[in-house]
C-alpha cells in the first residue's frame, strides 16, 4: 500500500516538474533566449523522448538558432522512428527557412502521397499546412483527400475555411452549401462562417456572388436550402420584404413547413420599423395558420396591435384603446392575457400618460392567481412605471419580490439590475454598487454591460467628492431620459458642464448629450459633443463608444466615409478589448473596399 502511495506522490511530483520547466522553457523562447531555452528542451526531451509537441518545441528552437542541419537530422531521425506525415511539412518548413523552395516543394509532393495513399492523414497534414499559411498545399490536401468517397465532412469544412482565407469567396459558398446539402447541422456553423463576409450593404462583393450561386442553383433544382440561405443573406441586408418573397415561396414547396420562420421574420421586421411589410406578414400569418393552433393565431393578432400602437398618432389612441379592450375580451380566459394586459398598462402610463391608472390595473392583475414567471414580468413593468412616477420605494418592493423569486433565472438579473439603476436614480450609490457586483454573474450580455458601465460611472465619480453632488445630477438627467423628457435632460446635462468643471462627470455629460441630440435628429450637435470626448477624455471609460459613435455618424449620415474610417481605425489600434472592436474592424475594411474581410 505504501509503496503505491509513495509511486503515485512521485508521479505527480514529476508531472509537476515537468509542467515548472516547459513553462520556465516557453518563456525564455518567447522572450528570444534560444539557448537557455534550448537547454531545458533538450533535458526535457531526453526523459520523454515520445513526447510530440516537446519535440516540435525543440526543432524550432534549433531553426530560431538557425541551426537548420540539426533540425534536419531531428526531423529525420523522427522520421524513420515514427509514421507521423505531419513531419514532412516540418521538413518542408525547415527547408523554406533555408530558402531551398524546391526541396520544400519535395516534401510537400511526398505528404501528398501520403494522403493518396491514406486519406485518413489528410487533417493532420492539411492543418499542419495552414498552420505556415501554406493555403494552396492545404487546399490540395483537402481536394484530394475528398476523392475518397468515406472521406469525413470535416474536411469539406476545413477546405471551405481555406478557401475563405485565400480569397476565394465563391468555391467557399459553394463548398459550404454542398456541406450543408450533406450535413444541416453545418448550418449554423456555415451562416456563423458566411457572417464576416456577408455584409448589410447589398451592393457587397460577397453578397452579389452568394445570391448569384444561390439562384443559379434554385434555376437548376429548386432545393429548400437554396431559398432558406437566400432568406437569411436578406434578412443579414435588412431587406425583409424580399425575405418575405422566400419564406412564402418555402411554404410552397413544404407544406409541412411551420410558421416559425415567417414569425421571427414579422419580429425583425417589426423592430427595424419596416411597419407596412410587418402587417403583410402579420395578415399572412393569420390567413395561413391552422384555425386549431390558437397560439399562432394570438401571435398574429397581437402583432397587429402592436402595430397599431407604434404607428398611432395621438387622435388614433381612442381606436387603440379599444383594439386593447376587444383582444383582452376575446383572450381573457387564456394566459396570453398577460400579455396584452401588459401591453394595455404601458401604452395607458406612456401614452396617455396616465401613470396612476396604470399602476392601479397591473396591481389588480397581480391580485389573480398568476404563473411565476408572468407574475415576475408583471411586477418588474409595475415597478419601472412606478420609477418614471418618481415612486422609488414601491418601485425596489416590486423588483425585490422578483429577485427572490427568480434567483439565478434572466428575470432575477434584470430586476438586480433594476434594484441598482433605481438606487442609482435615488442618490444611494453605495448600494446600487452592491446590487451590481452581484451581476458581474448574470447570464444576459446585455444585462451584463449595462450593470458594467453603471458600475464604472458610479465608482468612477464618487471618489473625491464627498456630497456627490454632479453623480446626482447626472442620475437625475438619466431619469429624465426614462421619462421621456429629452429637452430637460438637456437642459440639466448642460448645467453639469457649466457647475461641474473639471470633475469626471464631464465626459459622461458630453457623451449622453451626444445620445440625446442624435435621437432628436440633430447630427451635427450630436458630432460636437461625441468630438470632445475623443479629443479631451481620450484615455476615459467611454471613448471608445465615442470613437464608435462618430464612425457610425460620418459613415451613415453624413456619407464620409473616409471620415468614418479615421474612428474606426482609432479603435482597432488603441482600443483592442473594446466591445465595439468586431464591429468596427468589420465596418473599417468594407470602407476600404477589402474583398476578403481576413485579410
Amino acid at each position: 500500500m505504501w509503496k503505491y502511495i509513495g509511486f503515485v506522490f512521485a508521479l505527480l511530483f514529476a508531472s509537476l516538474t515537468y509542467g515548472q520547466n516547459k513553462s520556465i522553457a516557453d518563456n525564455y523562447f518567447n522572450r528570444g533566449d534560444y539557448e537557455k531555452a534550448l537547454e531545458i528542451y533538450s533535458q526535457l526531451y531526453e526523459k520523454s523522448p515520445n513526447n510530440y509537441n516537446l519535440f516540435i518545441d525543440l526543432v524550432k528552437t534549433h531553426q530560431e538558432l538557425e541551426a537548420y542541419d540539426k533540425a534536419h537530422q531531428l526531423l529525420e531521425e523522427k522520421r524513420r522512428a515514427i509514421r507521423n506525415p505531419r513531419i514532412l511539412v516540418e521538413l518542408a518548413q525547415n527547408a523554406r527557412l533555408q530558402e531551398k523552395e524546391s526541396r520544400a516543394n519535395e516534401y510537400y509532393q511526398m505528404a501528398l502521397d501520403e494522403v493518396r495513399e491514406r486519406p485518413m492523414y489528410a487533417s493532420t497534414i492539411g492543418r499542419a499546412l495552414e498552420g505556415y499559411n501554406l493555403l494552396d498545399w492545404a487546399e490540395e490536401v483537402y481536394k484530394l483527400a475528398l476523392k475518397n468517397e468515406n472521406a469525413n465532412t470535416s474536411l469539406q469544412l476545413r477546405l471551405a475555411y481555406v478557401y475563405g482565407e485565400q480569397g476565394k469567396v465563391q468555391e467557399m459558398f459553394l463548398t459550404f452549401i454542398d456541406l450543408i446539402e450533406k450535413e444541416p447541422r453545418y448550418n449554423n456553423i456555415a451562416q456563423h462562417h458566411f457572417s464576416n463576409y456577408i455584409l448589410e450593404d447589398k451592393d457587397n462583393e460577397a453578397n452579389q456572388i452568394f445570391k448569384r450561386v444561390l439562384l443559379q442553383k434554385i434555376q437548376k433544382e429548386p432545393k429548400l436550402t437554396y431559398y432558406e440561405l437566400l432568406s437569411w443573406v436578406f434578412i443579414q441586408e435588412k431587406n425583409y420584404r424580399n425575405a418575405f418573397t422566400q419564406e412564402k415561396a418555402i411554404r410552397r414547396r413544404d407544406k409541412e413547413e411551420g410558421l416559425g420562420r415567417v414569425k421571427s421574420l414579422a419580429i425583425l421586421a417589426y423592430q427595424n420599423e419596416a411597419f407596412e411589410l410587418t402587417k403583410d406578414i402579420a395578415n399572412y400569418i393569420l390567413e395561413e395558420a391552422d384555425p386549431r393552433d390558437m397560439q399562432t393565431i394570438f401571435d398574429g393578432e397581437h402583432l397587429l396591435l402592436q402595430l397599431d400602437v407604434a404607428t398611432a398618432k395621438e387622435k388614433d389612441y381612442p381606436k387603440v384603446v379599444s383594439h386593447f379592450k376587444d383582444l383582452i375580451a376575446k383572450y381573457k380566459e387564456q394566459a396570453n392575457v398577460a400579455i396584452l394586459e401588459m401591453d394595455y398598462a404601458k401604452f395607458i402610463a406612456y401614452k396617455l400618460n396616465e401613470k396612476k391608472k396604470a399602476i392601479q390595473q397591473l396591481r389588480e392583475i397581480l391580485k389573480r392567481d398568476l404563473p411565476r414567471y408572468n407574475e415576475a414580468s408583471i411586477r418588474l413593468l409595475l415597478g419601472d412605471i412606478l420609477v418614471t412616477d418618481n415612486q422609488f420605494n414601491p418601485a425596489l418592493i416590486q423588483y425585490t419580490h422578483v429577485q427572490r423569486s427568480m434567483e439565478g433565472q434572466e428575470l432575477g438579473h434584470e430586476a438586480n439590475f433594476k434594484i441598482a439603476q433605481t438606487s442609482y436614480f435615488k442618490g444611494d450609490f453605495r448600494w446600487a454598487l452592491t446590487q451590481l457586483n452581484v451581476l458581474k454573474r448574470a447570464t444576459t450580455q446585455l444585462i451584463a454591460n449595462d450593470a458594467m458601465f453603471l458600475n464604472l460611472r458610479i465608482q468612477d465619480n464618487i471618489l473625491g467628492d464627498s456630497t456627490h453632488t454632479s453623480l446626482k445630477d447626472f442620475a437625475a438627467a438619466d431619469l429624465l431620459v426614462l421619462q421621456d423628457k429629452p429637452q430637460q435632460a438637456i437642459e440639466l446635462l448642460n448645467d453639469i458642464l457649466v457647475n461641474h468643471q473639471g470633475k469626471s462627470i464631464i465626459d459622461d455629460a458630453h457623451f449622453k448629450l451626444g445620445e440625446l441630440y442624435f435621437d432628436l435628429g440633430n447630427y451635427e450637435q450630436a458630432a460636437e459633443h461625441w468630438e470632445v470626448v475623443v479629443q479631451e477624455h481620450t484615455y476615459d471609460l467611454l471613448a471608445d463608444a465615442a470613437f464608435y459613435r462618430l464612425g457610425l455618424l460620418y459613415e451613415e449620415k453624413f456619407n464620409q466615409p473616409e471620415k468614418a474610417m479615421t474612428y474606426y481605425e482609432r479603435i482597432i489600434f488603441d482600443y483592442s478589448d473594446s466591445i465595439y472592436f468586431v464591429d468596427a474592424r468589420k465596418r473599417f475594411r468594407k470602407l476600404r473596399g477589402d474583398f476578403n474581410p481576413k485579410t
